[in-house]
């Protein structure tokens, strides 16, 4: 399954799909281009190749490409899809 395009609300959660049929591949994630530093608000999906977008902001806004390598790090193939993180709605208090 490859990345889809969304747009989500901010403070909202999503898991970018990725998969390979090789468990010898390793698949990597970018972010505009430049190569995912996983964080606790940033991760792989434990036992899959899944991206986990939690409490959305709009820095997380952007192109997410899904990168599939050979155990030898050769770049065999990828998956983009485009991330829009809708700004959180404003309430009115008092009325």
């Amino acid at each position: 399954m490859t990345p889809e395009d969304v747009s989500i609300d901010a403070g909202g959660d999503h898991v970018l799909q990725c998969t390979t049929t090789d468990p010898t591949h390793i698949v990597e994630w970018e972010k505009d281009g430049t190569k995912i530093a996983y964080t606790e608000m940033l991760h792989k999906v434990p036992m899959t190749d899944n991206l986990l977008i939690r409490e959305a902001i709009g820095i997380d806004s952007g192109r997410y490409t899904c990168v599939v390598y050979t155990f030898d790090r050769i770049r065999i193939a990828e998956a983009h899809a485009e991330l829009f993180v809708e700004p959180a709605e404003e309430t009115q208090e008092g009325k």
